[in-house]
């Protein structure tokens, strides 16, 4: 069922409302997450409001992708490495200064073993070759959270913290990934990031929202 732009109390969709755009699917790698999250396909519905629309499926197939109706950028992120990476979470504006996020490059070159050597066969600055690798005509050496996708640990907050619960059980929500405006031909907003968050115990039911500078 396509969602729509308002749902109803119980979590279903209003009728009478127009369907919510499509804007992403996600298939879970990140071996950090434990069941039941390994290989859920997660779609992501665009709506201009602080909450997103999130559908969680156990078995990903090509029925539930929308079919393109038009040729698009399809760009999209290569993992160096499948790897745990530390659970560091930014914590945007009441975090100390110099606290990376675990994506950054000088971060990444200090966690992944054999990363520095590999690109040290190409390059003496190795920090901004992986600049360059990982966000291609990305100025300067950090990269920051409205232009990465990320899954896994903690999410790299721009905002507050958002302490989701499950609207089943009420227990708190596991963090599953965030991305920035990433996604071609849609800006999400300032400098957007959409953090999308689940429950271990119904992975059915996931919250997404998003947040702006």
């Amino acid at each position: 069922t396509w969602p729509r732009l308002k749902e109803n109390s119980d979590g279903s969709d209003d009728r009478e409302s127009p369907p919510a755009p499509f804007l992403c699917q996600i298939k879970l790698t990140h071996p950090g997450l434990p069941p039941p999250w390994p290989g859920r396909l997660i779609s992501v519905f665009l709506r201009h409001s602080s909450e997103q629309t999130v559908r969680s499926y156990a078995d990903p197939s090509s029925e539930k992708y929308r079919p393109l109706q038009e040729e698009i950028d399809t760009s999209h992120c290569q993992p160096i490495r499948d790897v745990g990476l530390p659970a560091a979470p930014h914590s945007g504006n009441d975090g100390p200064e110099d606290q990376l996020d675990p994506f950054e490059p000088v971060a990444l070159l200090q966690t992944v073993p054999d990363l520095r050597s590999i690109l040290g066969h190409w390059s003496t600055d190795q920090e901004g070759l992986l600049a360059q690798l990982l966000c291609p005509g990305q100025y300067g050496y950090g990269l920051e959270a409205p232009n990465v996708f990320y899954q896994g640990g903690q999410p790299s907050l721009i905002q507050n913290p958002h302490d989701p619960e499950c609207q089943v059980c009420g227990a708190a929500l596991r963090f599953l990934f965030q991305f920035g405006d990433i996604v071609p031909k849609v800006q999400l907003a300032d400098a957007g990031v959409v953090y999308v968050y689940g429950c271990d115990d119904h992975p059915e039911v996931c919250r997404g929202f998003l947040d702006s500078h």
